[in-house]
């Protein structure tokens, strides 16, 4: 699904530490050279320097229903991708 995604969203978890999925997502997103969005919650262990340094966008937000989020995402992805012009 990667592959023929125009970018790849993924959740950072609250504790800072990647599970299997994650990295094997991340790595995935990395090495098919696809756009990077971190989701990442207010108040949890920062992301890594060397993964912020290869996102194209940080999106923190304080809960998943947050009726702007969803706003907030497609905005970037437009930004990402050229499709907002």
């Amino acid at each position: 699904m990667i592959a023929d995604s125009a970018a790849s969203i993924t959740l950072w978890p609250n504790d800072g530490e990647p599970d299997a999925k994650i990295a094997v997502e991340l790595g995935f997103t990395l090495l098919l050279g696809k756009p990077l969005i971190l989701l990442v919650p207010n108040g949890s262990t920062a992301v890594p320097e060397h993964l912020a340094s290869l996102a194209q966008a940080i999106i923190e937000y304080d809960s998943l229903d947050d009726p702007t989020l969803g706003d907030r995402i497609a905005a970037e992805l437009a930004r990402i991708t050229g499709d907002g012009q």
